[in-house]
């Protein structure tokens, strides 16, 4: 059968269409929509890059959280240990130093009273050894001053972060003439000991030196060349002896601190905040109403023949 010429050419061109022999329609004759492209695994690198640059800077915005929490709890922690108290403290108007303790014993060495003792209560307990605390009561009661010598051991305590002590001198309240009532000459009154911190108040300007005993004399003031650090809760302790022999007097100790950046005085005195009290002796021994010396814990008038007067410095009869 013959074929028309222009018939065959159309199918040749159809079959040169379809030359690789694939049919249109099958999968492999969508091309390039059915296979991964180059774009698209671009596009996934990118997305993973993403994800590491972000885990990167969550992980280092928790380290500087750290290191910054860090710091700033150990300078809260620090300002909460050191400085804040030291504003609480300034605030409420506490001292820098603190008197934490103040000992002295009237009775260490001889000792006098204002008045002669005629009260017969006061004399029978003079005669028989009397309580610790009936004594003390009667030393308080009649305002027993030591005589030529005291000794004071006061006890200071650091009331802020750093306080610096850096002078100390007796201030002298009142000058009196000497007691010349009644005078007691304990057993032991030879021993009274020698404190280094000494202050003779018969000076003009009374400060405190070294004691280097009577075979010397007084070396410059002892704060010229020291000073006194305290901290927080820190104690140190202080022991003055202050001596006296023209006048009776009235004084206490002022003590000059360093705090705050600012300088501030704190006071020592004896318990309860009164001043302390000493006399100078009588130049003889009938410059006094009454004599005892101690025997056996007890007290017994001596005759006025007999009557000797000893101070820190010296004895006479």
């Amino acid at each position: 059968m013959t074929q028309d010429p222009a018939a065959r050419d159309r199918a040749d061109a159809a079959s040169g269409a379809d030359g690789d022999g694939v049919t249109a329609g099958t999968p492999e004759a969508s091309g390039p929509a059915s296979v991964p492209t180059r774009d698209a695994d671009a596009s996934d690198d990118g997305d993973a890059q993403a994800s590491k640059r972000t885990a990167l800077k969550a992980w280092g915005a928790g380290v500087c959280a750290v290191i910054i929490g860090g710091v700033a709890t150990a300078f809260f922690t620090g300002w909460l240990q050191n400085d804040a108290p030291d504003v609480v403290d300034r605030a409420t108007g506490k001292p820098p130093i603190k008197v934490a303790n103040v000992a002295i014993s009237v009775d260490e060495g001889p000792f006098a009273l204002r008045s002669a003792v005629t009260n017969q209560r006061d004399r029978a307990m003079l005669a028989e050894p009397a309580a610790s605390e009936q004594w003390q009561n009667f030393l308080q009661r009649r305002r027993a001053e030591p005589v030529g010598q005291m000794n004071v051991v006061a006890v200071l305590e650091g009331g802020r972060s750093k306080a610096r002590v850096i002078d100390m001198r007796p201030r002298i309240l009142r000058k009196q003439p000497r007691l010349s009532g009644a005078y007691f000459l304990p057993a032991t009154a030879g021993e009274v000991s020698t404190i280094p911190l000494a202050a003779n108040l018969d000076r003009r300007n009374p400060v405190f030196v070294m004691n280097k005993g009577k075979a010397k004399k007084e070396s410059r003031a002892y704060f010229r060349t020291h000073q006194i650090d305290l901290v927080r809760g820190e104690q140190t302790t202080l022991a003055m002896s202050f001596t006296a022999r023209i006048a009776a007097y009235e004084f206490d100790v002022l003590v000059n601190v360093i705090a705050d950046g600012k300088s501030k005085e704190v006071v020592i005195r004896a318990s309860g905040g009164k001043p302390f009290h000493i006399t100078g002796p009588q130049d003889r021994p009938r410059g006094y109403t009454q004599i005892f010396n101690e025997s056996g814990g007890s007290w017994v008038q001596a005759p006025p023949g007999s009557w000797c007067v000893q101070s820190a410095t010296n004895q006479k009869c």
